[in-house]
């Protein structure tokens, strides 16, 4: 079973049929209803608009892309959005840029047909598809094939309209192979964005003139009139190129594993194995393995054997794994993800910008964030804020006096305001001045004034340099003000 996990069949084949639920495509051809709304949505604050209720090239290529992996509507341990666009890089000949996909995405989550949420101490991303399993009975319902001709660029070069055809062609044809499909030009005209006859029996011809290895794609398509005269589409999917449908999970692919999370199940495995519980490589499909790898991959060695000894002592004692082992790990790495968050902060420079008494409300909106996603946040953010929210300590001489009844005697007796000026110079903190000139006030009764004139030179050099003083407009919201540098960072 390990073998399978660390090598399962990244690569999907381009002969493997694709398995799409009918709910999820009826949702999905569904959300050009409100074509004529025309609302726009943007991925970046000054990007451009683009149409949310119209489907793009994109859209079907991230739909199809998310049907070869999704099993019973979830995509899991998905490490980004751009490893996903890899996959999609991998499946078609020639797939949509990188910005298109990222768009697609965005329609996705605003129209509901995608849900994504990520496990804060894990960082991976789970995927769902809301609509492609029946709530009701928990199951996906009537599954509808489509070949894998459709990764081809003989068929993505087609217009999107034709693409849009076969897919719903495909959908409503079901495994009823024999039955002839009828559309009225009517209803027809606004799924092709043609609303005149003759612009949709263009478009028919050319789908009759589809083919894929010489085969057409339709076997039958051509207009007729209805019963009151108005023109309509009789078609028929070529049932040479459409799939059976054979029960079984073959149609699925399970993403692929990065390398370094293939060594992590490798040496997972010789731990597991070495502690006589190999068996919890291979539970539930290796699922529960692969997320316990995920959990300890930044995790010292020490973590590690202490991890394996408690499952082992779990096995000993009860016989078996219990299916709620992770969410008790899990649980006791929820204040070691607060400390990271907060130890960020102090190792940037933010900490300041929080009072204590935000703390708790702080690590509450941080959850989910990807650790390392959040510490090239921070140290950008830490950045703009000392640019933007933040002062000198130290303006002019004037910053360097303090009175006091010894620096007052010691002004009668040394040339203090040279040392300002050398203070100034050299950015020393002003505290730390003013402690240099208290040493030097006790060395008045014990050392000659040249000594202590020269030690006082020397030891300015060598004080701490100031500081910006951190000084935040009112209502600053660190969680905001790093997330938003965060955002630069995906767009």
């Amino acid at each position: 079973m390990l073998k399978q996990l660390l090598n399962p069949t990244s690569q999907p084949s381009y002969h493997k049929s694709i398995v799409f639920s009918d709910r999820f495509l009826q949702a999905f051809f569904a959300i050009e209803h409100e074509y004529d709304n025309r609302e726009m949505f943007r991925i970046r604050a000054n990007g451009k608009g683009r149409l949310l209720a119209h489907m793009t090239k994109a859209d079907l290529q991230l739909a199809t892309m998310l049907h070869v992996y999704a099993y019973n509507g979830k995509l899991e341990e998905v490490p980004n959005r751009y490893y996903l666009y890899q996959r999609m890089e991998e499946l078609y000949e020639e797939p949509v840029n990188k910005d298109q996909f990222y768009a697609a995405f965005e329609k996705f989550l605003q129209l509901g047909l995608l849900g994504v949420s990520q496990d804060e101490l894990l960082g991976h991303l789970e995927l769902t598809l809301p609509h492609a399993i029946d709530p009701e009975t928990g199951k996906a319902g009537r599954l509808v094939l489509l070949p894998s001709l459709v990764f081809g660029r003989s068929f993505t070069c087609k217009p999107l309209a034709l693409q849009k055809l076969y897919y719903y062609s495909c959908m409503r044809q079901g495994q009823d192979y024999d039955r002839l499909l009828q559309w009225n030009f009517e209803h027809l005209a606004p799924f092709m964005h043609r609303y005149e006859s003759s612009h949709v029996k263009r478009l028919l011809k050319q789908a009759g003139e589809m083919t894929y290895a010489g085969v057409p794609l339709f076997s039958v398509i051509r207009t007729e009139s209805n019963v009151v005269g108005e023109p309509k589409a009789v078609y028929q999917v070529n049932k040479a190129l459409l799939p059976r449908y054979e029960r079984g999970g073959h149609y699925h692919e399970r993403l692929p594993l990065k390398k370094s999370y293939k060594r992590l199940l490798s040496r997972l495995e010789g731990l597991l194995e070495h502690a006589g519980i190999g068996e919890y490589a291979v539970m539930d499909e290796g699922r529960p393995m692969r997320q316990l790898a995920l959990l300890l991959k930044d995790k010292t060695d020490s973590y590690w054997h202490i991890v394996v000894d408690r499952l082992s002592r779990m096995y000993v004692e009860t016989g078996r794994f219990t299916a709620n082992v992770l969410d008790t790990i899990k649980a006791e790495l929820h204040d070691r993800f607060s400390a990271f968050l907060l130890g960020t902060l102090k190792q940037t420079g933010l900490f300041s910008y929080l009072s204590s008494g935000q703390m708790d409300v702080f690590c509450q909106s941080m959850r989910g964030v990807p650790k390392a996603a959040y510490r090239r946040a921070c140290w950008a953010a830490a950045a703009t804020a000392r640019a933007n929210y933040s002062r000198p300590a130290v303006y002019n001489t004037l910053d360097y006096y303090k009175r006091s009844v010894q620096l007052d005697e010691l002004e009668e007796i040394l040339p203090l305001e040279n040392y300002r000026r050398q203070a100034l110079d050299v950015g020393a903190d002003p505290e730390s001045f003013f402690v240099a000139l208290l040493h030097a006030h006790d060395f008045i009764r014990i050392k000659p004034i040249d000594e202590i004139n020269q030690w006082l030179e020397v030891e300015i050099n060598r004080l701490p340099k100031w500081k910006p003083i951190i000084d935040p407009p009112a209502g600053f919201d660190l969680s905001s003000f790093i997330q938003s540098h965060m955002n630069l960072q995906l767009s």
